[in-house]
């Protein structure tokens, strides 16, 4: 009894689990490809088809009452998916990127995961009018439902509504997406669709090509099928992101008065981002550009025991962010909303994903100030950051300034700002600092503190880096 209990266990969980079936996709030359929304004989020569065969909501892996095929094949590099659905009415609103209306209609996409391991799953959609939507699903729930990020992934659609339903064509670059190193790629994928079942009291209905499992712990587990690519070619991106823009105000007391205008403000800055292979990438900004974000929803709080908070939505910010996703949200990139400099580093391995992100951000100073935080210290790299110093001088709270890095003309550059913008000189420190990791005890240049002391007339101290002292 014992023993077939232990081997009808073994069966259900092996049945909970779909076979992976895999699909060898067939290589065509990019000559061949036009995304115009017609899915062309020479488009699909060869291609593996993938059928939309187990209903999700509101059936549970039942036949769906409409018909959707699609049908993948690969260029050196991109991935093409063409879609073609049976319908007797869609519905297609025309949106900007990423409005939620286009899940209300009837739409196709390709759920994706490059690295096999579940830590993500990537959505790309689309419906017949070319509308868009892109977003990372995470393992776990969020409080309403799947835990998903926004995401803005540069991929190409296209569609059209037909005598039978419609057709969707997608392109999409290898260079937009995350995945191991290597020409030889295999991703585990899903073709899934969603349309109004007027048949069935207008329902809103969900399918895919994989089996749905409501009580499966991992979700993003549940992918049938498994792609091949062979020998593609992987685009390291180098990208430069200069900006210059200006603005000018004024005002008026009465209508008939001439307006006062105020002096023109300048603003540019660059940023850059280098993609030294596949999982590795090196990005910075310096004085960046955030308002071409557009405006956020407004949210009313009444009684909320949390603070109110938007999603991200900032390329910057975005590339790389599902790797800081936890249980609860201890990281949140909009608190970093006006920075002078930021960078990041970003590596996902097979087995190991690192994210580091730093920045300075002058918004971060007057939190840090409401919190009656008493002594600031300003490391070496700050010392000519002025509007940084004029700020933190009107704080008029004692100031630790290390001198790495700097010459005497950019120290009393410092020191005028700091003093200028309220800080009394009494509450200033100045810090003798080489920056050298370890530094050499004959390199610490300790003499630098004397002179210091006489030229500023301030407290004066040693930034210590080296082993022995």
């Amino acid at each position: 009894m014992k023993k077939l209990f232990l081997i009808l266990f073994g069966l259900s969980i092996s049945a909970s689990f779909a076979q992976e079936t895999t699909l060898v996709l067939n290589k065509i030359d990019q000559i061949e490809f036009n995304i115009d929304g017609v899915i062309s004989e020479n488009e699909i020569n060869g291609a593996k088809t993938l059928e939309v065969i187990y209903e999700s909501e509101p059936g549970l892996n039942t036949m769906p009452s409409q018909e959707t095929t699609g049908y993948l094949t690969y260029t050196e590099k991109f991935l093409y998916v063409g879609v073609k659905a049976t319908r007797k009415k869609v519905t297609a609103p025309l949106t900007p990127r990423d409005n939620r209306a286009v899940w209300r209609g009837d739409f196709a996409g390709l759920i994706i995961d490059t690295y096999g391991d579940a830590r993500n799953n990537i959505l790309l959609v689309s419906n017949a009018s070319g509308s868009q939507n892109d977003v990372i699903r995470l393992p776990g729930e969020s409080s309403w439902g799947p835990n998903i990020k926004d995401v803005n992934f540069d991929f190409k659609s296209s569609g059209r509504i037909t005598d039978r339903g419609y057709e969707i064509e997608f392109m999409i670059p290898y260079s937009e997406l995350p995945f191991p190193n290597g020409k030889n790629q295999s991703w585990k994928v899903e073709l899934f669709t969603g349309y109004i079942d007027d048949d069935n009291e207008g329902v809103e209905v969900r399918a895919g090509s994989s089996r749905s499992s409501r009580e499966a712990s991992c979700q993003l587990c549940l992918l049938d099928h498994v792609i091949v690519m062979d020998d593609i070619v992987i685009d390291k991106k180098l990208d430069f992101l200069p900006y210059v823009s200006s603005n000018i105000s004024g005002s008026r007391d009465e209508y008939y008065d001439r307006i006062n205008y105020e002096t023109p403000e300048l603003n540019y800055g660059i940023g850059i981002n280098v993609e030294l292979n596949k999982n590795l990438s090196v990005e910075a900004t310096l004085n960046p550009d955030f308002s071409q974000v557009e405006s956020d929803a407004t949210k009313i709080d009444i009684n909320s025991p949390t603070a109110l908070d938007y999603p991200e939505r900032r390329p910057f910010f975005n590339r790389g962010i599902d790797a800081m996703d936890y249980q609860i949200d201890v990281f949140y990139s909009r608190a970093i909303n006006n920075p002078s400099f930021a960078s990041k580093i970003i590596n996902q391995g097979r087995k190991s994903r690192l994210y580091v992100l730093s920045a300075f951000d002058e918004e971060t100073l007057l939190e840090l100030n409401k919190l009656k935080i008493s002594t600031f210290k300003v490391p070496s790299g700050e010392i000519t950051n002025i509007p940084y110093l004029k700020l933190l001088g009107s704080f008029k709270k004692k100031v630790i300034l290390s001198t790495g890095m700097s010459n005497f003309k950019e120290i009393s550059k410092a020191v005028k700002t700091l003093l200028k913008s309220g800080l009394k000189r009494k509450d200033l420190c100045l810090l003798q600092c080489t920056s050298n990791y370890p530094t050499k005890i004959s390199n610490t240049n300790l003499s630098v503190i004397k002179k210091l002391k006489t030229k500023y007339k301030t407290k004066v101290g040693f930034s210590d880096h080296t082993k022995e002292l």
